[in-house]
């Protein structure tokens, strides 16, 4: 199971200087490659300069800008969504402990929006590895993990602990019968064992930062918050912004975004170290998109590509058993027929599979990498965070620089390192978005990167 070791995070401070509000930097820790993004891109916006670290060799913290400590910020994703108990909890462990001993001042554990897989496992490893924190802090009481994972602009909201998709309990929505990790309950403190709602007179920050107070004294570790509206959010991070406690922020991009306003931290001039190896996106430019997740949601994004680029868009299924090997890989690619010449080509796996497993990542990754090398896009664009995770391995890229939003919960980057340096990359979570995401996405990919560059 990858995830991000020591030498691949930044090294700005000691450990022994890290405490909970000091501006050192933010580490992500996030469960898998898309989440990272979604998270880290809400830093990258309000002003922190914000990379995700893939692998050892990875670029060091801020994208190598030489910029303040006060303002960088990284993301790693763990890949532990659909790991097993001991697993997840492990790698979250490693990941948050490797974090601290890089000196950041700020930990986030992303998590899933709708709850999705090993969710509690990653709680539970996140404070176990917190240990380093309380002991660089010299502080002697625990971390209390606040856990809100809603994003009401994605419609994810959180009422007496039950996650509400559009204002349907999650585990009554078609991610009950998701083929990878299925969710079976809403309520958090079920999901979450010795959890408890947080008791709060308002949702302000003067509110929830009373009750987490209270949550501490009363020997809680975990609790959940509710919020409805973005105007919680905000509060509930000015609330743990603004607190002496050691306070473990649990959530989805849609805290993500309210904490990288919170948190201090000086505004970078991005433009001044933006990377001059920019491969430009043309009117008639070329992009390869790699569909990796069987939700519904994605396929319905395709359909719309397809009815949108009725002549410029052609969609590769690849049959795994047809790709087994490189030499049967290399002999599919060569019989395709995309169009990364000038136009839109999809890859995905064949849709009567009823999932998706790693082996299938792993293939459509080779493919992706296979495809790129021969034909050379102008764009990428991911839809599912296994199968991105296997391409950029196999593109040997260990760096995303966050640039900005396509659409809500579309992040932009720019590949550091690599077969693909200089290149466009975005990334989607399978279920997030409307029909036309994919195609507004592709649209806008080249004003993104003119105004990041202006």
């Amino acid at each position: 199971m990858p995830h991000t070791p020591h030498d691949a995070l930044p090294h700005h401070a000691s450990p022994h200087d890290a405490s909970l509000n000091s501006p050192t930097g933010v580490a992500i820790i996030a469960d898998d490659l898309t989440g990272a993004n979604d998270a880290a891109v809400q830093f990258a916006r309000a002003g922190w300069d914000t990379s995700v670290v893939l692998s050892r060799a990875g670029h060091p913290g801020g994208g190598g800008t030489g910029e303040s400590d006060t303002d960088y910020a990284f993301a790693t994703p763990t890949d532990t969504r659909a790991a097993s108990w001991g697993d997840a909890e492990q790698i979250t462990a490693d990941a948050v402990q490797e974090a601290l001993d890089a000196g950041v001042g700020h930990l986030y554990l992303k998590v899933d929006s709708t709850i999705r897989g090993s969710l509690a496992a990653q709680v539970s490893g996140a404070r176990a590895g917190s240990t380093a924190w309380r002991t660089a802090a010299s502080e002697t009481k625990p971390v209390l993990a606040v856990v809100c994972p809603a994003y009401p602009d994605m419609g994810r909201t959180v009422e007496d602990s039950q996650l509400l998709v559009h204002g349907v309990p999650v585990a009554q929505t078609a991610l009950r019968d998701d083929p990878a990790t299925p969710v079976t309950v809403s309520d958090l403190r079920e999901l979450i064992a010795g959890s408890t709602a947080l008791r709060t007179d308002s949702r302000t920050a003067a509110g929830y930062r009373a009750a987490l107070e209270s949550a501490v004294q009363r020997g809680e570790h975990t609790v959940i918050v509710d919020a409805a509206a973005p105007e919680d959010l905000t509060a509930l991070a000015e609330a743990i912004a603004t607190s002496d406690l050691l306070l473990m922020p649990v959530g989805s991009a849609g805290l993500a975004v309210a904490l990288a306003e919170a948190w201090p931290h000086g505004r970078s001039s991005r433009s001044q170290h933006y990377p001059p190896q920019v491969h430009p996106v043309a009117e008639q430019h070329s992009v390869l998109i790699q569909v990796s997740s069987l939700n519904p949601a994605s396929q319905e994004q395709v359909q719309h590509l397809s009815e949108h680029f009725p002549d410029q868009l052609s969609i590769l299924e690849l049959d795994p058993t047809e790709a087994e090997d490189d030499e049967s890989l290399h002999k599919w690619v060569r019989n395709v027929r995309p169009l990364l010449a000038s136009g839109v080509t999809v890859l995905r796996p064949p849709q009567e599979r009823a999932d998706v497993p790693r082996s299938v990542a792993a293939r459509l990754g080779a493919a992706t990498a296979a495809l790129v090398q021969r034909y050379q896009p102008d764009a990428l664009g991911f839809v599912g965070g296994d199968g991105a995770f296997a391409a950029l391995e196999a593109l040997n890229c260990t760096t995303l620089r966050l640039i900005d939003s396509l659409a809500e919960g579309v992040p932009l980057t720019l590949a550091i390192d690599g077969t693909i340096a200089g290149t466009p990359v975005f990334t989607k979570a399978g279920g997030f978005g409307s029909a036309d995401t994919l195609t507004t996405a592709i649209s806008q990919m080249r004003t993104a990167l003119n105004r990041s560059t202006s």
